[in-house]
């Protein structure tokens, strides 16, 4: 990523690169930032969630907001493992 600098262009770029994986897969995957979901992707059956973190905060645990957690525990149709990648 040479010329990606900071958090928020970094997350930017995940996501585009995430969706373009996702519709080579044959989901469509579309960018839901700003859109009231609780995730930066959704790309049935998965909903994604890109966090871009460094520094100070390299290697330590990821926080989910609330919203995010409640809704991975009301879906009942989620597979019993969530689908995770590091990026």
């Amino acid at each position: 990523m040479d010329g990606i600098v900071g958090n928020r262009a970094i997350e930017s770029a995940a996501i585009q690169w995430i969706i373009k994986l996702e519709g080579a897969a044959g989901r469509a995957a579309l960018d839901t930032r700003g859109g009231g979901g609780v995730a930066d992707i959704t790309s049935p059956p998965r909903t994604i969630e890109v966090k871009a973190f460094g520094g100070v905060a390299h290697g330590q645990d990821l926080w989910l907001e609330t919203t995010q957690v409640n809704a991975a525990l009301a879906d009942t149709e989620a597979a019993p493992e969530p689908w995770r990648h590091r990026l």
